[in-house]
């Protein structure tokens, strides 16, 4: 059976990929290359990105790698997207994996998006914390830590809690992350600092009431940040 996307609003888009809610089951996303895409990302890659195997589709073939690698080392909740599989689309070959929800049921907010509405508050850094440490304890790749890629919900699996939804999986030629955990634990640390200092550039950009707006608050308003 091939599932038709062909009218739907994609509910997200990235460099490589559409992202749509699957059609039958709401719990579940479908991810479409973009062919708009592909002659950039693959057929003008270099030699040596074209030497895989499965073709543009070894993006798929990362995160089921690396969804697998983090339920062998770990029976807790993986710190990535859990991966359904795949469906035929009239859009190509597609990824399915589960929609993890926030509060309201719809898709969780990213971690981009809550430091720009709260700021980079103790708990939202205490949230990055466990979240490095589970990185570290399910042995999982990261080669794209944006605040984008990551998001506050729960799933089949539980939650809340912060999943990496996309950026994940090795993407050297020569795998020494693959090879070595102590490697890796360095390589996810720089990513890691990478990402703080991503999310500290967004906090010091919000918009923050000026001191005559504090001033004219009638005594007794309280701040939402309070």
């Amino acid at each position: 059976m091939i599932i038709s996307l062909e009218g739907i609003e994609p509910v997200a888009a990235g460099g490589r990929r559409f992202i749509y809610e699957h059609p039958d089951d709401p719990a579940l996303l479908i991810k479409v290359m973009r062919a708009d895409n592909l002659q950039h990302r693959w057929f003008n890659a270099p030699w040596y990105r074209r030497l895989a195997r499965t073709g543009p589709y070894v993006s798929y073939m990362r995160e089921f790698k690396e969804y697998l690698t983090s339920r062998r080392y770990s029976d807790e909740p993986s710190p990535v997207a859990r991966i359904i599989g795949l469906v035929d689309t009239d859009m190509g070959l597609g990824l399915i994996s589960e929609k993890v929800t926030g509060e309201d049921g719809r898709m969780a907010p990213s971690l981009e998006s809550m430091v720009k509405a709260q700021g980079m508050t103790p708990a939202i850094n205490a949230l990055i914390n466990r979240l490095f440490e589970e990185v570290l304890r399910h042995y999982v790749i990261v080669n794209d830590l944006h605040a984008a890629n990551v998001v506050y919900g729960t799933d089949s699996r539980g939650g809340p809690r912060l999943v990496i939804i996309d950026g994940f999986g090795e993407k050297n030629v020569l795998p020494l992350t693959s090879m070595s955990r102590r490697h890796n634990a360095r390589r996810a640390r720089l990513k890691f600092e990478r990402l703080r200092a991503q999310l500290a550039a967004i906090d010091q950009a919000r918009p923050r009431p000026s001191p005559e707006m504090v001033r004219a608050r009638p005594t007794g308003q309280t701040s939402r940040a309070a």
